[in-house]
């Protein structure tokens, strides 16, 4: 008796943490405290929170996936929705059409992708945003008054300062991206990632890799390697001849040897990375 009510409190904190509040009718909201390590799936179906240890509960519910990972990120899809989150730290990626989304306090990633998705942020150090169609309305960058990394890509997507005018694109800033991300290690692997907004760590040596989605930041320390990527905010390469291709990418700097890195476009005002080359025989070039 004692462990099903327990639980049932875990399980009402959670719904708290993705829908703000429970109430009860006659007596006054309280606010509930978030618990880690549970996941809340909204959908046609019901609200489906799992615990840690397995355990789940059913509510009814449309149409919305808010799901925690252990990394600390926050996954919002679906369509349609109008949603308030807060942030509280935590790196949030949005996929799906035509959603309302405010998120409260300080978001280090924003990653916004699908089409006609409307995004409120009070705090965020990097916003990449793909698809069509979308604007995303940012206060604030990660310290109060700074202005947020920007890497877009597809058509008709608009960044701007809240009541101000369309942001420019900056290059992400390594002290803005947290150590959390991808690493890919171990010798001649072949393999296709989705960045899906966060950043990606190559150390291995003959690796063939292909990136799909939206990456603040790729940093190559191996050698011989061959990488793809579509967008990409900053490429830093230390390790010697690797060749990656990028299709938009902001800034590029090696301070390896004989790397080749090819760029198609660039989120710059003038539509070329920023380009810093510090090793020797290394070349950057456009396709």
């Amino acid at each position: 008796m004692k462990l099903s009510l327990l639980r049932g409190c875990r399980y009402a904190a959670t719904l708290a943490a993705v829908f703000g509040s429970i109430t009860t009718p006659g007596v006054p909201a309280q606010a509930v405290p978030a618990v880690p390590a549970q996941t809340a799936d909204v959908t046609p179906g019901g609200v489906i929170v799992r615990d840690a240890d397995g355990s789940r509960v059913r509510v009814s519910g449309t149409g919305v996936r808010v799901q925690g990972g252990a990394s600390g990120g926050l996954s919002v899809s679906g369509s349609g929705q109008v949603r308030t989150i807060n942030a509280s730290g935590n790196s949030i990626s949005l996929t799906g059409s035509s959603n309302r989304i405010t998120i409260r306090g300080y978001c280090p990633r924003l990653s916004v992708s699908g089409s006609g998705n409307t995004v409120r942020v009070e705090r965020a150090a990097v916003i990449g945003v793909s698809g069509s169609g979308n604007q995303v309305y940012w206060t604030s960058g990660a310290r109060r008054g700074s202005e947020p990394s920007i890497t877009r890509s597809g058509s008709g997507n608009r960044i701007q300062r809240a009541g101000g005018t369309a942001a420019r694109a900056v290059p992400v800033r390594q002290e803005d991206i947290r150590p959390r991300g991808l690493t890919i290690s171990g010798s001649g692997v072949t393999q296709t990632i989705a960045a899906s907004g966060r950043p990606l760590q190559i150390t291995g040596s003959g690796a063939t890799i292909t990136v799909t989605g939206s990456c603040p930041r790729l940093l190559v320390q191996g050698s011989a390697c061959v990488i793809r990527l579509a967008d990409c905010g900053q490429i830093e390469v230390t390790g010697s001849g690797n060749a990656i291709t990028a299709g938009s990418v902001a800034s590029i700097k090696l301070t390896g040897s004989d790397n080749n890195v090819t760029w198609r476009n660039s989120p710059n005002s003038d539509g070329k990375p920023r380009v810093n080359t510090v090793g020797s025989a290394n070349n950057v070039t456009r396709s």
